[in-house]
């Protein structure tokens, strides 16, 4: 060594320095380098030697050490730190211990280096910085970290899952790309998926839900089969034929009504499980028929009295009719309209029923001079027959419509109990309360219906809670928003009664019926003792 200094004997003061260097010589106004200590060990050594920059050991019974080695590299505690380690610390009861700060602090470091570290005392965490302050613990905000295990306290609005840069978010497993978020907010599935194992699907149904099944084509299926197919010019097609009982499209509440693929290009529409309709590929109408009369574009087939007519028309209104037909082609040998009466009424019937103001059976005319032009020509068979009839005006009329998909339902169950249920229902006719809400919206007139209170201990499903405004009868004006005032209230959805109507209906025919028979058979009963007692007074 160049300078060797030893401290050896018992300690007996607080400080004992072994050798210290210090220059305080001021500077000569030159441009100079100072050090206050140089050192350094060069030389060629023997092999397995080590040169030793700098060394502090200071032995008290542990390994107290620290040296500067010739690879560049510092060992705290060890006297062979590992070459690719800058610096490498080694204690087994003592630890690193990072500058620490609030983070007031920690924010008033004037340009701090990227990758520069401290120990955050505000959030008890670790700060780094690499163009702003990031916190390298995970938990509860501030914190950055999301972790596998679930965050608490996160902020929503503020704490989220993403990029704020212009990158998309991928979402992986088995380290493949199942599907990413774009930067214009798409989400696109890296996955086409099939029938069985769709792209989109359900945990409790793993076989059911929506996949790729083409280029530009979209899929849904279930149960492991594909069920229904957009395709890429937009068309919505069902993969499956149906039948009359169970129509590719149908309704939960009746699902043997619908729609469904009869054969080759033949469209059937189908209700109580039973085909009514099917339009054939050369475009003919049948109607209670699958085989529609050739030569007919619509043919309509009735089969039974409750269906005597089959084709009818009615209109109410001031002006149009019950049924309109003309042939255009000037070279049309047929009729316009035609009727043939195989029975005994007639081929065409027309009445005007009121007992005032003008009105015609049947109105017919022709704008033609030839001789044998006619505004109105019948025939019949006889005068028992007719060769058509006409009863009343068409009536086209809108529906409204609740969606009533199969798909979307469960639990199907008949109703039971209508009767009992409507029993106890408590039709009232009423006003509503003008005084006490005179800026409501409500009906004027004298109403009718139920009282929802009263409905919702018979039938709770069909009442709602809601809020209505009490102000929305007041005029719009810029700021009518500002006018609402909102108000709990109970709805009825009057809607759904129907279906326990129609079930009460039938519960209460069935009794009439039981009822008729029993009355008949007494009626029977009786018939046949009056019958007895006329005999024996007559003998």
């Amino acid at each position: 060594s160049a300078i060797i200094s030893n401290a050896i004997g018992s300690v007996t003061t607080t400080s004992i320095t072994g050798h210290s260097f210090y220059d305080s010589r001021t500077n000569p106004g030159a441009s100079i380098t100072k050090v206050a200590v140089d050192v350094s060990s060069t030389g060629a050594l023997v092999a397995g030697s080590t040169n030793i920059g700098f060394r502090v050991d200071v032995s008290g019974g542990t390994n107290n050490y620290a040296g500067l080695f010739n690879g560049g590299n510092v060992g705290i505690g060890t006297s062979t730190p590992v070459n690719s380690a800058l610096l490498e610390l080694s204690s087994t009861n003592r630890g690193l211990l990072i500058p620490r700060m609030t983070q007031a602090q920690r924010d008033a470091i004037a340009l701090p280096a990227v990758g520069l570290l401290i120990y955050n005392t505000t959030t008890n965490c670790f700060s780094y910085y690499n163009g702003v302050w990031n916190e390298l613990c995970g938990g509860t905000p501030p914190n950055n970290s999301w972790l596998i295990t679930g965050n608490t306290g996160t902020i929503p609005g503020t704490n989220f899952l993403g990029t704020i840069d212009n990158q998309a978010l991928d979402f992986r497993t088995n380290n493949n790309i199942r599907f990413r978020i774009t930067t214009s907010g798409q989400i696109l599935g890296y996955y086409d998926g099939a029938a069985s194992t769709p792209t989109y699907s359900f945990n409790n149904n793993t076989n059911m839900g929506m996949y790729r099944s083409g280029a530009n084509q979209l899929s849904f299926a279930t149960n492991g089969l594909e069920r229904l197919r957009i395709t890429t010019d937009g068309r919505i097609q069902a993969v499956q034929d149906g039948t009359s009982s169970s129509p590719v499209y149908s309704f939960t509440n009746n699902t043997g009504m619908g729609i469904w693929r009869a054969g080759a290009n033949i469209m059937a529409f189908s209700t109580n499980s039973l085909e009514r309709m099917r339009i054939l590929a050369n475009g003919q109408f049948a109607v209670n028929t699958t085989a529609p009369y050739s030569g007919d574009l619509l043919s309509a087939v009735g089969t039974n009295a409750t269906l005597a007519w089959a084709l009818n028309g009615y209109h109410t209104g001031i002006y149009g009719g019950g049924l309109y037909a003309e042939n255009t082609n000037t070279s049309n040998g047929y009729n316009a309209m035609e009727g043939i009466q195989r029975g005994t009424f007639s081929g065409v019937f027309g009445l005007h029923i009121t007992n005032t103001g003008q009105g015609y059976g049947v109105w017919a005319g022709t704008n033609s001079t030839a001789a044998n032009a006619y505004g109105l020509y019948a025939k019949w068979g006889s005068a028992a027959g007719w060769a058509g009839y006409f009863e009343g005006d068409v009536n086209s009329t809108t529906g409204y419509y609740i969606i009533s998909d199969k798909k979307f339902k469960k639990n199907i169950e008949p109703i039971t109990n209508a009767l009992l249920i409507i029993k106890n229902l408590n039709p009232v006719e009423y006003d509503f309360n003008s005084e006490k809400y005179p800026n409501a919206a409500f009906r004027q007139n004298k109403s009718f219906g139920l009282i929802a209170n009263e409905l919702k201990d018979v039938v709770p499903e069909l009442v709602k809670e809601t809020l209505i405004n009490i102000n929305g009868n007041l005029p719009n004006t810029s700021r009518s928003k500002d006018n609402a005032v909102w108000e709990q209230a109970y709805t009825v959805d009057y809607i759904s009664l129907i279906p326990i109507l129609t079930k009460a209906i039938q519960e209460q025919q069935q009794i009439i019926e039981n009822q008729q028979k029993t009355i008949d058979e007494l009626q029977k009963t009786l018939d046949e003792v009056v019958r007895r007692l006329e005999f024996l007074e007559n003998k």
